[in-house]
């Protein structure tokens, strides 16, 4: 019996065979089907999945808020510094919830949380570097990758150690 994972492969190659392309509309399309091999991966209650296509959209919204701060960039040719105006994420994600965000400066500024929140960039990066393990062309960059983080890990502050 063939594992989902090789269900979902087969199901793919379907589609680009018949479509010359992985396409996540047409594959979409394909699962309507419901003898499709996919079919069931799927909600298809439309109502349950429009509202969590929009708690995605709000989530990519609050996300994307920006504001704006001016930073020095020096030009060491000229030996000047100019004012540049760069957008910085007002809210960053919050560790007490899940899919919830809270003001930078209120995570960044507790050694905890922003301790909790250097670990799951960092792992962020390194699920970027499994993605693209099979490109030798990124060897060398992932190893260095990797290396950087070791280094940001060894100077992370220590956990909190709880009371009570």
């Amino acid at each position: 019996m063939p594992t989902k994972q090789e269900v979902r492969c087969a199901a793919v190659h379907d589609s680009i065979r018949r479509h010359g392309v992985a396409r996540n509309d047409l594959f979409l399309a394909d699962a309507m089907d419901p003898t499709h091999p996919c079919h069931d991966d799927f909600d298809w209650n439309d109502k349950t999945c429009a509202h969590s296509a929009r708690l995605d959209r709000a989530y990519q919204i609050i996300k994307s808020v920006k504001f704006v701060v001016e930073v020095a960039r020096a030009n060491e040719t000229l030996m000047q510094v100019t004012p540049v105006q760069v957008g910085v994420r007002a809210f960053v994600p919050s560790f007490y919830e899940v899919k919830s965000f809270l003001p930078r400066d209120r995570v960044l500024g507790a050694a905890e949380s922003r301790r909790q929140f250097i670990q799951a960039k960092l792992r962020e990066l390194e699920g970027w570097a499994r993605s693209v393990s099979d490109i030798e062309e990124l060897a060398d960059l992932r190893d260095d990758i990797a290396q950087e983080i070791a280094q940001v890990r060894e100077n992370l502050e220590p956990p909190v150690a709880a009371t009570g």
